[in-house]
């Protein structure tokens, strides 16, 4: 599989999970004032499944590139 094709499949992956799109412009790894250390639950067993798929699929993109 092309790495464009699996981009776009990881990008639907992506949408069927959080049912919106990512921002795509982005100034900052973080908005300002942001604290995710302080605003974010601990993740349960299923998203720390959702959260290692993602990893390894971003993974699987830097390889191929």
């Amino acid at each position: 599989m092309s790495p464009s094709k699996y981009i776009d499949r990881m990008i639907e992956s992506y949408l069927r999970l959080f049912g919106t799109k990512h921002k795509t412009i982005y100034s900052s790894p973080l908005e300002k004032g942001n604290h995710p250390e302080l605003d974010s639950p601990e993740l349960d067993i299923e998203g720390i499944k959702v959260y290692q798929s993602m990893i390894g699929a971003v993974q699987l993109i830097v390889s191929l590139s």
